[in-house]
């Protein structure tokens, strides 16, 4: 199997905004590890988050603070005759095949990551078991289950995380490295 890397849902964002900070040097890490044959993969997860950011900033639109990547904005006229869940879902799927077509991510959601296990008598699902155990990681929760996913679908060749989050990851690099033999990629805007 081939090592995959596991992409945060802020390098998607980033992906999806040429205006994004990150825009060009997520671009360029994204096509260098395509040419060098690194899979890349990212969750469900990461979806909602890349889904909620991008609705959110669509009412910024006509600010002029945000720019989609095309063909998104002809698309992206599409969705206002829709109601707020078809909305919700519609831009998921152009998403998904964005991604995939464009840059060839993996989505990749496993029934495993849901299977119940047993803690103490209380039934609990397996990625948030591994959240709960990896709790002791100075990190957000919403950082910590993508850690928890990276962790777990190392099944699938995961051996890295690419994120830009600086703040919430460089703290905990090392230890990610040392303690769960998962490389930390961060990626910042200074990167050429």
């Amino acid at each position: 199997m081939s090592s995959a890397c596991y992409l945060d849902a802020n390098i998607i964002i980033a992906l999806l905004f040429p205006t994004d900070a990150h825009h060009k040097n997520s671009l360029e890490r994204v096509y260098h590890l395509n040419m060098q044959g690194t899979r890349l993969v990212t969750s469900t997860y990461a979806l909602v988050e890349v889904t909620r950011n991008t609705l959110h900033t669509l009412s910024q639109l006509e600010q002029g603070k945000y720019i989609f990547a095309e063909p998104l904005p002809q698309y992206i006229r599409l969705l206002q005759n829709l109601n707020p869940n078809q909305r919700c879902e519609a831009l998921l799927n152009y998403i998904i095949s964005y991604i995939k077509n464009g840059f060839h991510i993996e989505v990749i959601e496993q029934e495993y990551l849901y299977e119940i296990e047993t803690t103490n008598n209380t039934k609990i699902a397996k990625l948030f078991h591994e959240a709960i155990k990896l709790s002791w990681i100075n990190i957000r929760t919403k950082d910590l289950l993508h850690i928890a996913i990276a962790n777990l679908l190392k099944t699938h060749g995961v051996k890295c995380i690419i994120t830009a989050d600086k703040t919430d990851f460089e703290p905990i690099k090392q230890t990610l490295e040392k303690d769960l033999d998962l490389e930390v990629e961060i990626l910042t805007t200074q990167q050429s």
